[in-house]
């Protein structure tokens, strides 16, 4: 099982498109964010949008899907003599984290970026508790 994760996060590293989809996603979050006045409300903003991103999500499993079925890894893994229920939890581990990563990228790097570039700090209007 340890290998197969591996093979498919190698797989997931070197592949252009996730990098692309990661890329309009963090552009996309930062357009959003200009309708926002206040710096303080900027991550709040960024939280706001994730929906929005999300359809960047389904593109990129629609893209992740095919090239598997296109490329036959599926077979492969199966024909190789791991079972199918890991080669499938394999997959699943790497979609979800592929998409988290999209998903969470422009929030963290929007946050971190408001609160280096602004005197008002950025996470300190959020309030725990």
């Amino acid at each position: 099982m340890a290998n197969l994760l591996r093979a498919e996060f190698y797989k997931l590293a070197h592949n252009g498109s996730f990098w692309m989809i990661g890329l309009v996603s963090f552009l996309l979050g930062r357009v959003l964010l200009l309708d926002g006045r206040q710096t303080s409300h900027l991550f709040y903003s960024a939280l706001y949008n994730v929906p929005l991103l999300s359809f960047l999500t389904n593109i990129w499993g629609a893209i992740w899907v095919g090239g598997e079925f296109q490329q036959g890894t599926l077979y492969w893994y199966v024909e190789a003599g791991h079972k199918r229920i890991k080669v499938l939890l394999a997959k699943v581990v790497t979609y979800q984290v592929s998409c988290a990563v999209v998903l969470l990228l422009p929030v963290l790097l929007c946050g971190i970026s408001g609160e280096n570039l602004v005197e008002e700090k950025v996470f300190s209007a959020l309030e725990f508790g």
